[in-house]
């Protein structure tokens, strides 16, 4: 009774000193990235890039105002309607309705069949007995 209890200690002590080095060593990494990140000369990476302030709005008139970024590429090109396309969903284009082809559809039918037969067979096998 004593010596499983030992051995189940000791596992659980190996475990938990497993656990405490495997963060150790995460944190250590962790520091070490964040040192480098500070110190870009000592690890010959550059720094990173900040982030530029956006311009100040600039006004469009009483009470409106339009980003500076909207005044310099002009309003936005307004395209028309997209043009109307053939919606036959009995033909069906290659491209849109691939697989939905009069084989397919004689495959799927095959397939739904073999599964009813095998539902039929099981349902009855089940209940004749």
């Amino acid at each position: 009774m004593i010596l499983p209890a030992i051995g189940l200690l000791l596992w659980i002590a190996v475990l938990f000193v497993v656990f405490v080095l495997g963060g150790s060593l995460w944190v250590l990494s962790r520091i070490i990235t964040w040192l480098m990140d500070l110190a870009p000369g000592i690890s010959g990476r550059r720094a990173p890039l900040k982030a530029t302030p956006s311009p100040a709005p600039v006004s469009a008139g009483p009470g409106r105002a339009v980003p500076a970024r909207a005044q310099a590429h002009g309003p936005a090109p307004s395209h028309g309607p997209a043009p109307a396309r053939a919606t036959s969903h009995s033909q069906g284009s290659p491209g849109l309705w691939p697989k939905w082809t009069p084989s397919h559809r004689r495959y799927k039918d095959e397939e739904l069949s073999l599964w009813q037969d095998q539902f039929d067979a099981l349902a009855s096998h089940r209940f004749s007995g």
